[in-house]
């Protein structure tokens, strides 16, 4: 399966590159002296200030802008995409913002509402996938029965297909989609199932190539023929800047080896200092989600550190699979989705080992966006994702499976950097959302080991 992506973040990120390389990123607001210049892209996890990437930005003084209109930090909403300006302190968890923009990935008509079905709205010509992470605006009251304009924040999962973070209804004056052009004609173009018609102002399209990333604009209502008609259509390059610390997050749309990739529009090398979290370098496949951490150089990105962020990870025995329907043994409350999205390697069968990727979707439900058949059965269970809820010293639960961690020795606490901590400081450094793996060794019953993957 061909899967490209782009986070419309990195929109943002390249208009705003030439002014952070001025000095734009180090002057200004508190700290900045203190930390190290960076420019980080994802989505915003949590409030107070901005949680981004794992760090507290403080945005008391920053400048903020809504796709490049001037807008107010209280405006600014959990799961939006956003591209941060600021430093990062020592501490490495905590920083200063002196600029946040906020950029939504598509804007337009709801035209299929499919979520009873399979979470998804089809949203101009885009597959919206919902996940039990989405942020729904209070302006959606059930987001089962919405129509009307939407606004989309997220991550391209494919061609046409957004993995949403934040959706809010709202009357628009102007349609936008940013994607990869494809079905290049004199007057025409797709994004996913949209035709974009640049008819009227022809020069739009001139020098389009296929897979060119793009950002097309246009006023409602679409044509007679169900086209946006055009008013803007603006392709995206990778940067030339230098960057000295820039995090991105997204999807790996160009796969070559684990040591050379490329995450959205930016290609990442990896050398033998890179730092892997959460995954092993083999498990990097076209379509895998990530964060990664490093310099900007000539449009090329050295990683020194790289987390997987699909936020759950399984380990295990299948007990029982159907096509479309897999559970795994010691994981009874857990229940696994495959669907045509699903990238399988092998022919996994009841018995056998298997290596699941994914996000969660519901209580206690999975979406497995990677399937590896492992083959004979293990003796090992792991189970990584975002901790729902915790008592200190006692317990946790991890999609919906309550983790007794009672049973863990102090020596098996560990932080991201496989440094044991013991009990009491695990429990002091995560919060919930912290992703968090545990295992158990055959006969299962007792969890034997736990690890914060990322705070």
């Amino acid at each position: 399966m061909n899967r490209t992506t782009f986070s419309k973040s990195l929109v943002a990120l390249f208009t705003s590159l030439a002014l952070f390389a001025c000095g734009g990123g180090g002057s200004g607001g508190s700290g900045i002296g203190t930390g190290s210049d960076v420019v980080s892209i994802g989505a915003v996890e949590s409030l107070g200030s901005i949680w981004v990437n794992g760090v507290r930005y403080h945005t008391g003084s920053s400048s903020v802008t809504f796709d490049d209109s001037p807008g107010s930090e209280s405006d600014i909403k959990a799961g939006q995409s956003v591209v941060v300006n600021g430093s990062v302190n020592s501490d490495g968890i905590s920083g200063t913002a002196t600029s946040v923009a906020v950029v939504s990935e598509v804007k337009g008509p709801v035209t299929a509402n499919n979520y009873n079905a399979d979470k998804t709205l089809t949203v101009l010509g885009q597959t919206v996938q919902i996940t039990d992470l989405t942020n729904i605006d209070n302006s959606i009251p059930n987001i089962a029965t919405v129509s009307g304009d939407v606004e989309v924040h997220g991550h391209v999962r494919g061609d046409g297909l957004i993995e949403a973070t934040y959706i809010e209804a709202k009357a628009l004056i102007e349609y936008k989609v940013i994607g990869f052009a494809r079905n290049i004609g004199p007057t025409t173009f797709t994004i996913g199932a949209l035709t974009i018609d640049t008819a009227t102002a022809p020069a739009l399209i001139e020098g389009l190539s296929d897979g060119a990333l793009v950002e097309a604009k246009g006023n409602p209502p679409l044509n007679g023929s169900g086209q946006l008609v055009a008013t803007k259509v603006e392709g995206v390059a990778t940067s030339s800047q230098n960057i000295a610390k820039i995090e991105i997050e997204g999807f790996v749309t160009v796969f070559n080896s684990s040591a050379s990739f490329t995450v959205g529009n930016i290609p990442v090398t990896t050398s033998g200092s890179t730092r892997f979290v959460g995954g092993l370098p083999d498990e990097i496949l076209l379509g895998s989600k990530l964060e990664v951490e490093g310099s900007l150089s000539g449009g090329v990105l050295a990683a020194t550190k790289v987390s997987f962020r699909y936020n759950v990870k399984i380990e295990g025995d299948i007990a029982s699979y159907n096509g479309s329907v897999m559970t795994i043994t010691g994981l009874a409350g857990i229940t696994i989705n495959v669907d045509s999205l699903t990238e399988i390697d092998g022919t996994p069968a009841a018995g056998e080992q298997v290596r699941l990727r994914g996000f969660k979707t519901g209580a206690g439900v999975m979406t497995a966006t990677r399937l590896e058949d492992r083959g004979s059965p293990g003796d090992r269970l792991i189970l990584e994702g975002p901790v729902e809820s915790f008592v200190a010293n006692t317990s946790m639960t991890i999609m919906g499976v309550l983790v007794n961690t009672t049973t863990i020795p102090n020596n098996e606490f560990y932080d991201e950097n496989d440094n044991v901590i013991g009990e009491a400081v695990f429990y002091s450094s995560i919060r919930e959302n912290s992703i968090v793996k545990v295992r158990d060794d055959a006969p299962y019953g007792a969890w034997e080991q736990t690890e914060i993957e990322y705070r």
